[in-house]
């Protein structure tokens, strides 16, 4: 007997959850509320998404897209967060590197993942041009100013948000998350998530300690993210947003239209303009 053909999903259905598309939305309901804060400053939603289309922007302009690869190489920043929204506006898919890794292990994960693009603090600058030593870095190295270091062999982070910022564009719920394991026993080897299978594996996670229901459909999340009755959600990830434990924390955060509370200072900041010229005549 033949079966009845199956029906697409609703655009809005929690099946064809992405977060990118779900942060956006958050974002235009919730412009003005603070979804980072670093020793007392707040980077709002409109903030956050602004940073990151300019950076998607960038990284479309570099030929990256659905599917590419971006590593991040860093401590816990602002840049960070900033960074795998970018790529997660483009379809494309955040490397978590451990920011212990020395040249060489930096090295074998840039092959090992298929790197496009490399994200990552001058202060882990000497890591990065070690491993240049044995492997081509690849084709887009941001560096973000933590110290004196250079930003060579890469340009500065700020650079990346001069762009025109990027346009919401249609996101799939098939998109890849990448998890790289610690390696501890073994080589890492990368533990992959559709976007929406994580935020389905993720639905008690961010509404089990709310007086509410789960949402119905994406329509939903936002209202709930967007109320103003709820207790305010905030969470203060203490380990590395390399691991799944403090990013998932920081992404359900977001989808709730709450705050992350980041230990470090942030440089996401343009390029100033072009100042007079000081030189003698």
């Amino acid at each position: 007997m033949d079966q009845p053909p199956s029906q697409p999903a609703q655009s809005n259905h929690l099946s064809r959850a992405n977060y990118a598309t779900i942060w956006e939305s958050v974002a235009r309901a919730c412009p003005d509320r603070p979804a980072v804060v670093v020793a007392g400053r707040a980077m709002t939603y409109r903030d956050l998404d602004d940073a990151a289309a300019r950076v998607a922007g960038t990284l479309r302009a570099e030929g990256l897209g659905a599917g590419s690869r971006v590593a991040i190489f860093m401590y816990n920043r602002v840049e960070y967060l900033v960074t795998v929204y970018a790529a997660y506006k483009i379809g494309a898919i955040p490397v978590n590197i451990n920011f212990r890794y020395q040249g060489r292990e930096l090295a074998d994960l840039l092959r090992a993942s298929h790197a496009d693009a490399l994200v990552h603090p001058t202060s882990l600058g000497r890591h990065v041009r070690d491993a240049a030593r044995h492997v081509p870095l690849p084709g887009l190295v941001l560096a973000v100013p933590d110290d004196d270091g250079p930003t060579e062999p890469g340009r500065p982070f700020a650079t990346a948000l001069d762009a025109e910022p990027l346009d919401p564009q249609p996101l799939s719920p098939d998109h890849q998350i990448f998890m790289f394991t610690g390696g501890t026993t073994g080589t890492p080897k990368a533990v992959a998530w559709t976007h929406g299978n994580l935020f389905d594996s993720q639905l008690f996670s961010i509404y089990g300690s709310l007086p509410v229901a789960v949402p119905g459909d994406l329509d939903e999340v936002t209202r709930i993210a967007a109320r103003t009755d709820l207790p305010p959600t905030v969470t203060l990830p203490l380990t590395p947003l390399m691991h799944a434990l403090a990013l998932f924390n920081v992404m359900n955060a977001l989808v709730l239209g709450g705050a992350s509370s980041s230990c470090r200072r942030w440089a996401t900041t343009r390029s100033p303009p072009p100042g007079p010229s000081t030189s003698g005549a």
